[in-house]
């Protein structure tokens, strides 16, 4: 593949960085999602799936902690 891949004069190859979810910010928030939001919810339409979804974006987004959460103290 390399020697096929250096003959070519119109393809440019790249190498790409290694998996890294902490370089992504769609991971941080499936990962939050996950946590809090059922992650295999037993709806029977996609639509409550995306409702559940949507709660747990605006939940994030509003920065509402779980219960049970205590906020770090200000100094």
């Amino acid at each position: 593949m390399r020697a096929w891949a250096a003959e070519q004069d119109w393809l440019t190859l790249e190498r790409l960085p290694a998996y890294a979810p902490e370089l992504n910010p769609v991971e941080l928030l499936w990962a939050s999602l996950k946590k809090r939001e059922p992650a295999n919810p037993a709806d029977d339409h996609l639509a409550d799936v995306a409702d559940t979804t949507e709660q747990g974006i605006r939940r994030i987004n509003t920065n509402q902690q779980p219960p049970g959460h205590s906020s770090p103290t200000p100094a």
